[in-house]
């Protein structure tokens, strides 16, 4: 199967878990607020650290695209960590997704998000500054969002919002395993910095277009 075909059937995949109805499970990010407070915590913790980089222009372009969605977010049950790594497909293209966690409601932008994150920050690709796959995966964005939306209208900016809240999220995240302590950081580490850098300061663009 070609790549596109992959990950439209990823695509389609997350769409049937989230139309299944969503029960008593608890819920996190329910609010625009809550997605606001989130990049002011990932700022504060991100912008000492990454000295080379504009990350409070990253925050202040994350925050005013939130203060844009609707004040109470749509909700499903979210699958935790849908990304490549945990999608299996056979010879004949049928699907299948392990790792489900399954233990909330989230709004349905997180896993949309959460798969195109990983996608563009695997390690390769970030160490090599987007090198490895260059623009063929942003050839893929589309296929897994039609995949999953079909013919309906894409809310890319919401879609955005949240891409640029996990990116910052990784980038911290990252950050936090580094040892204490370490006066200088190799190439590498400086190479994948450079990249989540980059990665953001593209949404940050789509987001200003409203795209």
């Amino acid at each position: 199967m070609r790549p596109a075909s992959l990950v439209a059937a990823a695509g389609r995949w997350l769409r049937v878990l989230h139309d299944t109805p969503v029960d008593g499970r608890p819920a996190r990010q329910q609010t625009r607020q809550e997605i606001i407070d989130a990049f002011r915590a990932l700022g504060a913790y991100l912008e000492p650290r990454m000295t080379a980089h504009d990350v409070a222009t990253f925050v202040e372009a994350g925050i005013t695209a939130a203060a844009i969605l609707p004040e109470r977010l749509p909700m499903v049950i979210s699958h935790g960590d849908f990304a490549p790594r945990n999608i299996l497909v056979d010879a004949s293209g049928r699907t299948a997704v392990i790792d489900l966690l399954a233990r909330w409601q989230a709004p349905p932008y997180e896993d949309l998000a959460g798969f195109l994150v990983a996608l563009h920050t695997s390690r390769a690709n970030a160490v090599t500054r987007g090198m490895v796959f260059g623009r063929a995966l942003d050839r893929l964005e589309p296929a897994f969002l039609a995949g999953y939306y079909g013919s309906e209208v894409v809310p890319r900016s919401a879609i955005d919002v949240y891409e640029l809240l996990l990116v910052l999220d990784r980038w911290a995240a990252r950050s936090s395993r580094e040892s204490p302590g370490r006066s200088s950081r190799d190439l590498r580490e400086r190479a994948i910095d450079a990249h989540f850098a980059a990665r953001s300061r593209r949404l940050v663009v789509g987001l200003r277009q409203g795209t």
